[in-house]
C-alpha cells in the first residue's frame, strides 16, 4: 500500500473511501448549513473520484432523496441503518471536519463503527480548491 494524496492506494483495486461528514448535528441544523455541507462534501467527492477512488459519500447520495422525495423518515436511527454497511464495504472512512462533525451523533456513529471493524480513520480539510488529509493523532 502507497500513499497518493493522503489516501491509500492498493495495486490490486481501487481502495473504497466512506466519507463522513455532519450534515444535521442532531437534528437542529437549518436547511441552508444542511445545503452548504451538501455541496462542501459533493465537490471533495468529485476531487477523490477524480482521483481514481472508489468513493460513498452519504449526504451526496441522500440529501437530494430526502430534499427532493420528502422522505418521511429522517432521524439517526434510519439514516444509520442506510449507511453503516457501507462503512463496512470500504476500506477507509474519511471525515471532512467541517463545523459541528465532532458534536454530529451520526459522524461520531460512523466513526465508533467503522473503529469496530478496525477500518483507518483519515480526516480531511477542504475549501473547495485544496484538500488536505491526515491521520488521527
Amino acid at each position: 500500500m502507497k500513499l497518493a494524496d493522503g489516501i491509500p492506494t492498493l495495486t490490486c483495486r481501487p481502495i473504497r473511501v466512506y466519507v463522513a461528514c455532519p450534515y444535521s448535528i442532531n437534528g437542529k441544523t437549518s436547511m441552508d448549513i444542511r445545503q452548504h455541507n451538501f455541496e462542501i462534501v459533493t465537490k471533495l467527492t468529485a476531487k477523490l473520484l477524480n482521483m481514481n477512488l472508489v468513493v460513498f459519500s452519504p449526504i451526496t447520495h441522500s440529501h437530494p432523496i430526502q430534499t427532493i422525495g420528502k422522505l418521511t423518515s429522517n432521524d439517526l436511527d434510519f439514516w444509520m441503518a442506510e449507511d453503516l454497511p457501507f462503512v463496512e464495504f470500504c476500506d477507509i472512512v474519511l471525515v471532512v471536519t467541517l463545523p459541528g462533525w465532532q458534536e454530529s451523533n451520526g459522524v461520531q456513529s460512523e466513526i465508533s463503527f467503522a473503529k469496530t471493524l478496525d477500518k483507518k480513520i483519515y480526516y480531511a480539510t477542504f475549501d473547495d480548491e485544496e484538500l488536505k488529509i491526515y491521520e488521527e493523532d
